[in-house]
């Protein structure tokens, strides 16, 4: 009988302690009940630091501006036009190269250029005096210098569309 009511003893002791019954749950509760915050653009929280003046900058990237659409309607893309590449765009260029250099740091753009393989009626330039015309442009834009991000071409009846993607130093 003694190992019955030892055998119940222990029985009594061990329901009364903590074990691994009364352990904590092993799922987080949640922080807050604003499940779609974890999802938002957090760019305005992302600081960067310039190494060049010791200055701390927004991460958030500037917006892209669209060079060829200045003027068109919008959601139209402006018409090429029978000027010579980049001419049309002098005024935005002069614009820029007049700003300071902290204001053109950091700014986006997206240029564009109507070319042809063979000849056309549409347009009389070669993809590379389009390219050339193309850079003559970005440093009007960015006079400090430009990182190139993407380049594209996009079919526009015979002829095709040059897209340079950039960001000014």
């Amino acid at each position: 009988m003694t190992r019955s009511r030892l055998q119940l003893s222990l029985l009594l002791l061990a329901s009364l302690l903590p074990g691994p019954a009364m352990a904590e749950s092993d799922v987080d509760q949640a922080d807050s009940l604003r499940f779609q915050q974890f999802f938002e653009d957090k760019s305005d929280s992302i600081k960067v630091w310039r190494e060049t003046d010791g200055k701390i900058e927004s991460g958030r990237r500037k917006p892209m501006v669209k060079t060829y659409e200045e003027g068109a309607p919008a959601g139209k893309p402006a018409a090429a036009s029978a000027a010579p590449p980049a001419a049309a765009k002098a005024p935005v260029a002069k614009a820029a190269a007049a700003a300071p250099a902290e204001e053109i740091r950091g700014l986006r753009y997206e240029i564009r250029e109507r070319y042809t393989l063979d000849r056309s009626d549409d347009t009389p330039y070669s993809a590379l005096h389009v390219v050339t015309a193309m850079h003559k442009q970005m440093a009007g834009l960015c006079p400090n210098g430009w990182r190139k991000y993407a380049e594209r071409s996009e079919p526009v009846g015979k002829d095709f569309f040059l897209y340079y993607e950039l960001e000014c130093l």
